[in-house]
């Protein structure tokens, strides 16, 4: 009996519900070995992705790289192309003359030619084979007066792999050395450092010269500067 009087167990009447014991907390789980399966093929994933973004990455660099020069390439024709024509109509020009170079030094046994305006003060270098330059040193045209004097033509070049195809003017003024009576034109292509090259007096080697119908001797023919 309690203290009211009645059975203990009369439905439950006048007494607390006996608390629900809480379950025990699990332990934590160790991790499966499948976790340790995976390891190996997630760092073979990222490897592959890091390889496959470097090949992309390569190949934007070479399609940027091919682009670029295709577009030098696109100029270079079109300069090629606007020279031709140029040389085609000087060439077709009553009043052009066709000057015959020897080569000298690197050059021997080559030749070059020069088509030439002389009212128009223009010309073209056209040489087959040109001796390519060391790095820092360039071509000039020089018209030859007579002696040492020379008058530089308007700009410097470097030969190509093939045909050279250079287009020149030739500025002349009051202080400009004239040729002598009845000289026929006669130009010298110089080697020199760029340094040198836009002098007012040639200086450096002679590797190509206007033909002369005196004959050579062997020590004459070969490469010589002009200082």
């Amino acid at each position: 009996m309690n203290e009211f009087g009645l059975p203990p167990n009369l439905g439950g009447f006048g007494r607390l519900p006996e608390p629900v014991p809480r379950p025990a907390p699990k332990p934590p789980e160790r991790p499966s070995r499948s976790v340790f399966n995976t390891f190996p093929l997630l760092v073979t994933v990222c490897l592959a992705l890091g390889a496959v973004l470097s090949w992309g990455l390569s190949q934007q660099r070479e399609r940027a790289r091919l682009t670029a020069r295709n577009y030098h390439l696109d100029q270079a024709y079109t300069v090629i192309i606007s020279q031709r024509d140029d040389l085609a109509h000087l060439v077709s020009d009553p009043r052009v003359q066709m000057i015959q170079l020897a080569g000298r030094g690197p050059a021997a046994n080559r030749s070059a030619t020069i088509a030439w305006n002389a009212e128009r003060k223009t010309g073209f270098v056209l040489a087959e084979q040109m001796p390519l330059l060391p790095p820092g040193e360039v071509y000039r045209v020089w018209r030859a007066t007579g002696g040492t004097d020379a008058i530089p033509t308007d700009r410097t070049f470097r030969a190509d792999a093939g045909l050279t195809c250079v287009e020149f003017h030739l500025t002349v003024t009051a202080d400009s050395p004239a040729p002598g009576a009845g000289a026929s034109e006669r130009f010298i292509i110089i080697a020199s450092s760029e340094a040198d090259a836009g002098t007012s007096r040639p200086s450096g080697q002679i590797v190509y010269e206007t033909e002369t119908s005196t004959p050579r001797s062997s020590d004459s023919s070969s490469a010589h500067s002009v200082r």
